[in-house]
């Protein structure tokens, strides 16, 4: 699979290369205006979902101190850390890479560090291919004329659902109120996906990113939403 991957000398004034790779499939929006796919086509995405490990998808990973932790907390993981700026795809590959957390496009355990637009990408996933996506404090895009380019869409849940193993996940945090509202009701309304209790995994004085630490600080109160991916039985009956 070919795709961009950074190998750029380091900032520090070593002649060494920077080893800590991110994969850059982020169509530009000149591309996507002509209809055009861009570094989209170089996009694996059974190759780089087929592992034996549990598969995790951290949506807007950001600086990646949510990705970190949830890698070392469990060493059987494979987590795909999506995230836009390139800025955050180098520090987060570095940083995954020094912590021994770091893993290639292939199959094994570890933090997959991948540049690009979710929406985009979480749509090419396999069926029944991901355990958890996380989303965690994404843009709220306020105003009236922004709502439209809020993550959480219909057609974005829906990709969600098919991607998700029977009994997989979508874990929601955001600070924004009416966010929440929004988010919560693509989220019922989409087949396959039920709401279930946030209880065995959310507990905000403890939970950790960079924009929770943020509003903790300034003791902004969290909304946390867990939906649950229905399983079917052999007869056809649905089960949760």
């Amino acid at each position: 699979m070919s795709a961009t991957v950074t190998d750029r000398p380091s900032r520090r004034g070593s002649n060494a290369p920077d080893v800590a790779a991110y994969h850059d499939f982020l169509v530009t929006g000149k591309e996507r205006a002509q209809g055009q796919r861009g570094k989209l086509d170089a996009f694996d995405a059974k190759k780089i979902l087929s592992s034996a490990a549990r598969v995790e998808v951290d949506v807007g990973a950001g600086r990646g101190i949510f990705a970190l932790a949830r890698a070392a907390s469990e060493s059987a993981l494979r987590l795909l850390a999506i995230e836009r700026k390139m800025v955050r795809c180098r520090h987060l590959a570095r940083r995954a890479r020094n912590e021994k957390l770091f893993a290639d496009v292939t199959g094994n355990a570890g933090i997959v560090v991948i540049r690009g637009d979710a929406t985009t990408l979480v749509p090419l996933f396999p069926s029944a291919s991901v355990d958890i996506f996380h989303i965690y404090f994404p843009e709220p895009w306020h105003r009236p004329k922004w709502i439209s380019r809020r993550l959480v869409s219909p057609a974005f849940a829906a990709a969600m659902a098919r991607a998700l193993i029977p009994g997989g996940e979508v874990r929601f945090v955001t600070d924004h109120a009416e966010l929440f509202r929004a988010a919560v009701a693509v989220l019922a309304s989409t087949a396959r996906l039920r709401p279930a209790d946030t209880a065995p995994w959310f507990a905000e004085e403890t939970f950790e990113t960079n924009f929770a630490r943020k509003w903790r600080a300034e003791e902004r109160p969290f909304h946390a939403a867990r939906f649950v991916s229905a399983r079917r039985q052999w007869d056809g009956t649905v089960l949760y």
